[in-house]
């Protein structure tokens, strides 16, 4: 009798992270491999429109009362709009288990997660010719998901390491292409 004792799920690195176990409620030890597939979902009921993650195979036996846990990683599918999802894990997706009960395979994760473009500025350092200033810099994308259409970089000259109201603004650049996911834009 599999099912989801914990489903945790997170973003980090550019991937939806979903720390789980999985529990063996049943009187007798799992035969053969145990498939776990996760989904995000808008809502908190798996239906058709979720959007498939992956899968957690298990290959190893899981006695009658144990658990296994594990954080599992995945890449959010390409076109997958920006916006808070549920995850849901569904235990035993094959049906590859003979259990007592199927009904509570399936378990969604108690908040949601925003999946969305997170922009850093990765790299950036200054030079000072003559009256030009020089700023190599890299703008990388953090998170799960492309960014959509352009978006600006500023540039300002601060006195300590907080942007306020008092820094001087001293350009700007454009990023006009799609930046993917863990991809970068370097320029100077």
């Amino acid at each position: 009798d599999l099912c989801f004792s914990a489903l945790t799920p997170s973003v980090a690195a550019g991937q939806v992270q979903i720390a789980n176990t999985v529990t063996n409620l049943g009187t007798a030890a799992t035969a053969g491999t145990v498939t776990c597939r996760f989904y995000l979902s808008a809502d908190a009921v798996l239906d058709a429109s979720d959007i498939s993650l992956g899968t957690r195979a298990r290959t190893t036996i899981l006695k009658a009362g144990n658990s296994d846990g594990a954080t599992t990683r995945f890449n959010v599918p390409a076109g997958v709009s920006a916006g808070y999802y549920y995850v849901i894990g569904v235990a035993d997706s094959l049906n590859t288990q003979a259990e007592s009960s199927e009904a509570n395979n399936t378990k969604v994760s108690g908040s949601r997660i925003l999946v969305r473009p997170d922009l850093v500025v990765s790299a950036i350092t200054a030079t000072k010719a003559g009256t030009s200033l020089s700023v190599p810099n890299t703008v990388q994308n953090a998170g799960p998901i492309p960014t959509t259409g352009s978006f600006r970089v500023d540039f300002y000259i601060s006195a300590d390491a907080t942007i306020t109201t008092a820094d001087i603004f001293i350009g700007s650049r454009t990023v006009t292409a799609s930046l993917p996911a863990n991809g970068v834009s370097t320029a100077t």
